[in-house]
């Protein structure tokens, strides 16, 4: 059981990151809709950042000068976004491609949470990003 907690914030980064590549391929085979995945996005999005504020609050993680960098790239995010002349696409992005603030909200989340994972467990995590980029290069080249 001891060794399930060690790895239990590790596990939750692996599962994120499967659960967007397939998420990923669905829509781009449009199995899923847009909504659907901005969804996903979003509640993924809001778990990180419940799970990095209870890391932050259990004082397991110290914040490092990228954090601040991390927050101040929000912010601009956010202030664009409210002045964006298409509101919609600069929070959603454009359809198949999904580069708004929810998106980049969710890439900085996960930054936040393995910047809390031992050096010594990133390896499971570094293995997992290059299988599923893999598997992406192969389904791109057919």
């Amino acid at each position: 059981m001891k060794k399930f907690k060690d790895n239990i914030l590790s596990i939750y980064l692996i599962v994120n990151i499967v659960l967007i590549f397939f998420y990923c391929y669905l829509s781009y085979t449009e199995v899923i809709k847009y909504k659907s995945f901005i969804s996903l996005y979003g509640t993924l999005l809001f778990l990180n950042f419940i799970i990095f504020i209870v890391l932050l609050i259990r004082k397991k993680i110290k914040l490092h000068i990228y954090d601040f960098f991390i927050l101040l790239m929000i912010i601009f995010g956010v202030i664009s976004t409210i002045f964006a002349i298409r509101s919609n696409v600069a929070l959603y992005g454009f359809t198949g491609r999904y580069e708004g603030l929810i998106s980049l909200l969710y890439y900085y989340s996960i930054f936040l949470i393995s910047s809390c994972i031992p050096k010594e467990k990133r390896k499971m995590i570094v293995y997992t990003i290059l299988v599923m980029g893999l598997t992406e290069l192969v389904y791109g080249l057919m």
